[in-house]
């Protein structure tokens, strides 16, 4: 409320003189502007002639003001205020960061240059890395793994299709923002989950390690088809579903993807929907070898062989 009595008059004065804006006064008959006090520091006024310090409005998170202020300014940057009524702002800590008007510091976003040498790495060597470190284990462990010699082509195809599709995965989380908790977190805990169940599938079945992770128990000699069906129910549901729905929410709820980070992008959905499509497949394959009274048989010792793993555990 703006009162005609917070104002200062002179014996021959025809009007009284409103107090300036960011100063009030409770006095009536004033002959002086002396009696109009300053708001205090942390808050302000706007308008004239303010008759009460209640008039006064604290400055929001994010801005401060000094004595007799008629408007709050915005901490700037590498400041903060996260409380109403300031009259200063805080610096922030070493190694976070802020924007003008911040109600908080955080951590500086680390966006990687597309000529970086971790970049270029990210986007174009790791998978051939991959590949290679395949490619050698099956042909010079082959014996190890139990895998069948006059299929080691075929084998090569399945192991790489899971390990790219695992490793793809990995280095799509570095496109995720730490920052952004709920996501960041799915990912990791998808992988983490994803390998802790293979691991867990090996031990339970005492198969190998690698061919389930990969789900490619099939290319070894008399493989545990119990194992391979269960691994591939647990990548199918944990792992590639969940990053699968990463990877479109990731462009649908606005991520800014630049350079590079598109082609970590199609990278980590293209061997996601292949190792999907794969699995699935061989889902169907087996299914039309089987009578129609084994696909339930089936089903139950799916449910019954993750529930042992998990029990395991």
């Amino acid at each position: 409320m703006l009162a005609v009595c917070a104002c200062a008059c002179t014996a021959d004065a025809s009007e009284c003189t409103n107090c300036a804006a960011g100063k009030y006064s409770t006095a009536t008959a004033a002959t002086s502007t002396d009696t109009c006090l300053d708001c205090a520091a942390g808050s302000y006024s706007g308008a004239q002639g303010a008759s009460s310090e209640s008039l006064c409005s604290a400055c929001v998170a994010g801005k401060y003001s000094e004595e007799g202020a008629s408007v709050c300014s915005a901490c700037v940057a590498g400041k903060y205020s996260q409380e109403e009524g300031l009259s200063t702002c805080t610096s922030c800590p070493a190694g976070l960061v802020s924007s003008t008007g911040a109600t908080e510091c955080i951590i500086p976003e680390k966006e990687l240059d597309d000529k970086s040498p971790e970049k270029l790495f990210l986007a174009f060597g790791v998978l051939p890395l991959i590949l290679s470190i395949t490619v050698a284990i099956v042909f010079y462990f082959s014996d190890q793994l139990g895998l069948d010699d006059s299929s080691r082509c075929s084998s090569v195809y399945k192991i790489s299709c899971g390990m790219l599709d695992f490793a793809s995965d990995l280095v799509f989380v570095s496109l995720l923002d730490p920052r952004e908790p709920i996501r960041f977190s799915i990912a990791v805990a998808a992988c983490v989950l994803s390998t802790f169940l293979s691991f867990l599938v090996a031990y339970f079945y005492d198969e190998n390690f690698l061919l389930l992770l990969t789900t490619s128990l099939d290319t070894k000699r008399d493989h545990n088809k119990e194992a391979a069906v269960v691994n591939r129910w647990i990548v199918l549901f944990v792992e590639d579903l969940t990053f699968l729905g990463l990877e479109i929410s990731l462009l649908a709820l606005g991520k800014k993807v630049n350079g590079l980070d598109w082609v970590i992008w199609c990278q980590a959905l293209f061997f996601t929907l292949m190792n999907m499509i794969r699995n699935l497949w061989s889902f169907c394959q087996k299914r039309q070898k089987v009578s129609p009274s084994e696909p339930v048989t089936d089903v139950v010792a799916v449910g019954h062989g993750i529930a042992q793993v998990v029990v395991t555990a």
